[in-house]
């Protein structure tokens, strides 16, 4: 996390022209596009304390809302499913009518 991220230019970045303050203040804090990816692969993992009344205890469960929102995220950024557009257009009604 000590490199600097201006070092670390990948495909579809800038060299820092056009950057938004937030986005270079970000850039600049270490998220990057790896560090997003494997925030959300870790997530695909998470698991959250629950209290079970039979044993009095803490308990770890799987937390599957957080592991269902990071599937969604990394399917809409790889763009394994059509976006509500693409669907809107697979699926147009054709009125043409032909007599």
């Amino acid at each position: 996390m000590n490199e600097d991220p201006e070092d670390k230019v990948t495909e579809g970045q800038s060299s820092g022209v056009g950057k938004s303050p937030l986005e270079y203040a970000l850039r600049k804090k270490g998220a990057d596009e790896e560090f997003i990816a494997q925030r959300l692969i870790n997530m695909t993992g998470a698991k959250r304390k629950q209290w079970n009344n039979v044993t009095k205890s803490f308990e770890i469960f799987e937390d599957y809302k957080v592991q269902l929102a990071a599937i969604e995220q990394i399917v809409r950024v790889l763009g394994l499913c059509p976006t509500q557009l693409e669907l809107e257009e697979r699926y147009k009604p054709d009125f043409s009518f032909s007599l």
